[in-house]
C-alpha cells in the first residue's frame, strides 16, 4: 500500500507541476484523493446481474455497491445525499427553489474477451499517466469529477444560489430504469448537463431503438443447429460468436470452415466434440453508435455459414437484408439528414426453442421519429420471413445553439481550454439528456481523441480527468449565474 500511495503522489506531482499555472488552486489539493477515489469506483465490478438482484438492489449487487459507495464518498466530502431504492442516487448542496442538476451513471457494460485487454478489466492500472479499466471513461472519471468539482466550489464558499444536485444513475447502458425511477419519485431540475459524451457540448443526439429480429427455424437435412451465441449487450458491437452445428459430415464442413477463416482473414477457430463441430468467430467490440469503428462477430459468422453450405433460411434471410452492412442499407433504410446517417448495430443472437432472435441497436436521424424508419424495415424483413418487434425507443433530441444553456457551457469549456476552433456537435449515442427537459451532454471526451468506451483497455489519462474536473467547476459556476 506504501509503494502504490508514493507512486500515486510521484505521478500526481509530477502532473501538477506541468499544469500549476492553468489548475484550479482549490482542486490541487484533490489530485491524489480523486485518482485514488476513481480507481476505488472502477474496480466495483458494477455490470447489472439480475441474479443477485433483491429488494434494494434491483440491477444487482455490483450497481448497488458502486452506488452505495459514491454517496459515502459525496456525504464524507459534506454533501447531503439519498439513496432512492438503489436506483439512483444523488448528492446536493446548496439553497433555493431551482436545482442544477449533473447526471452521470455508475453502471458498466461487460467486459468482453479477458484476452483482448492488456490489464484485468477491473484493476484499474496506471501506466504512463492512464488509468485503465472497464467504466473508467463511461462514465465514472466524470462521476468522480463531478463530485469533486462540486467540492472545490464548496471549499471556495461559493454562494450557492440555486441547489446543485449530482444524481448517480444504476442502470444507464441498458434500460434507463434508473432514471424513471427518478421522475418518478424525485425533483425534476431546472436545467443541468450529463458529462457522458463530447466537449465542447453535444446539442443533438439521433433517435435510437432497439429491435428484435426473430426468424422461426427451418433445419437443413445434411446438418443440424445446435446453439447460435454472440455478443454481450444489444449497445456493443459483439466480439464473440460461437455456433454448434452436428452435421452429416464433420470433416468435410471443418475442412470448409477452417478454408473460410483463412480466405476472409477471420479471427476464428473450430473444433470438434464428438459428433458436433464448433466455430468460434472473433471480432472487436465497439460502442453500438459507431459500429464501423468494431468487428461485428455475429455478421461475419452468419456469412461464414452460407459459405460453408449452413444455408438455414434465416441465414439467407440475414445476408440478404442485414449483411455485414452497418446502415440499414440492403433494407433500404440508409436515411440520412443533415446531423447524420442512420446506423444499426446487431448486437446479440440467440436460439430460443424453434426461432433465432437477433437484438439490433439502431441510431436513427435527428429530424426522423420512430414510425419513419420501422415500418419499411418491417415491410422489407418481413418479405424474407423476420417478425420485427420494438423492445425500447428514445426519441431524439435538439437544441439550437443560441439556447442559454448550450451557451453557457461551451463558454466554460472555452475559457478552460482557450480553444476556440471546435464546434459543438450532434451525436448518435444517447446520454441521460433525454430523461428529463432542459439538460444537454456535455463532455467528458475531448475533441480530436478517439473513443474508447465499451472497448477492450477502455482508459482515461489523468491529465485529462483534471481538466473535466476544472471544466465543471466552471460550468457550475456560469449555471448559478444564468
Amino acid at each position: 500500500m506504501e509503494a502504490k500511495s508514493l507512486y500515486l503522489k510521484t505521478v500526481c506531482f509530477q502532473m501538477n507541476c506541468e499544469r500549476d499555472a492553468k489548475m484550479n488552486s482549490k482542486l490541487n489539493i484533490y489530485h491524489n484523493e480523486m485518482v485514488e477515489e476513481l480507481q476505488a469506483v472502477v474496480r466495483i465490478k458494477s455490470v447489472e446481474d439480475y441474479s443477485t438482484a433483491s429488494k434494494g438492489k434491483p440491477f444487482g449487487e455490483g450497481p448497488y455497491n458502486v452506488l452505495d459507495y459514491v454517496l459515502n464518498l459525496c456525504e464524507r466530502l459534506g454533501m447531503n445525499t439519498t439513496n432512492m431504492d438503489g436506483y439512483v442516487g444523488y448528492a446536493e448542496v446548496g439553497e433555493g427553489d431551482e436545482m442544477i442538476a449533473l447526471l452521470t451513471h455508475l453502471d458498466v457494460v461487460p467486459e468482453g474477451e479477458l484476452d483482448n485487454w492488456e490489464f484485468p478489466p477491473y484493476s484499474a492500472t496506471i501506466k504512463d499517466g492512464m488509468i485503465f479499466g472497464r467504466g473508467v471513461s463511461d462514465n465514472k472519471s466524470p462521476a468522480i469529477a463531478s463530485i469533486y468539482a462540486l467540492k472545490s466550489l464548496m471549499d471556495s464558499k461559493t454562494e450557492f444560489n440555486k441547489r446543485v444536485r449530482l444524481i448517480f444513475g444504476a442502470n444507464e447502458e441498458s434500460g434507463f430504469e434508473c432514471m424513471k425511477h427518478y421522475v418518478r419519485h424525485g425533483e425534476i431540475p431546472t436545467i443541468g448537463f450529463t458529462p457522458d459524451a463530447m466537449f465542447p457540448i453535444v446539442h443533438g443526439e439521433k433517435g435510437i431503438t432497439q429491435l428484435l429480429f426473430k426468424y422461426d427455424l427451418k433445419q437443413l437435412e445434411h446438418v443440424e443447429l445446435i446453439d447460435l451465441v454472440g455478443g454481450n449487450a444489444p449497445n456493443n458491437v459483439p466480439d464473440k460468436c460461437v455456433l454448434t452445428v452436428k452435421p452429416n459430415n464433420v470433416t468435410k464442413l471443418v475442412d470448409e470452415v477452417n478454408q473460410f477463416l483463412k480466405d476472409n482473414e477471420y479471427s476464428g477457430k473450430v473444433t470438434v466434440s464428438g459428433d458436433k463441430v464448433v466455430v468460434v468467430i472473433y471480432g472487436q467490440s465497439a460502442h453500438a453508435s459507431t459500429p464501423e469503428e468494431g468487428i461485428n462477430s455475429i455478421a461475419q459468422m452468419l456469412r461464414l455459414m452460407e459459405e460453408c453450405d449452413m444455408n438455414f433460411e434465416f441465414v439467407r434471410a440475414y445476408n440478404k437484408k442485414i449483411g455485414l452492412c452497418y446502415d440499414g442499407f440492403l433494407m433500404n433504410c440508409n436515411f440520412k439528414d443533415e446531423y447524420g446517417i442512420l446506423t444499426m448495430n446487431v448486437g446479440l443472437v440467440e436460439v430460443d426453442s424453434n426461432r433465432i432472435n437477433f437484438t439490433i441497436d439502431v441510431r436513427y436521424p435527428i429530424s426522423l421519429t420512430i414510425e419513419d424508419i420501422f415500418e419499411p424495415m418491417k415491410e422489407s424483413l418481413n418479405a424474407v420471413g423476420f417478425d420485427i418487434e420494438t423492445i425500447i425507443n428514445k426519441d431524439p433530441i435538439f437544441y439550437e445553439l443560441d439556447n442559454p444553456i448550450i451557451q453557457s457551457l461551451v463558454s466554460a469549456y472555452r475559457e478552460v481550454t482557450n480553444d476556440n476552433v471546435n464546434q459543438p456537435m450532434t451525436m448518435g449515442g444517447g446520454t441521460y439528456a433525454r430523461a428529463m427537459p432542459n439538460l444537454v451532454a456535455f463532455g467528458g471526451m475531448f475533441p480530436n481523441e478517439q473513443s474508447n468506451a465499451h472497448q477492450p483497455n477502455e482508459f482515461i489519462s489523468i491529465n485529462r480527468f483534471f481538466e473535466q474536473t476544472e471544466i465543471y467547476i466552471k460550468a457550475i459556476q456560469n449555471l448559478l449565474n444564468l
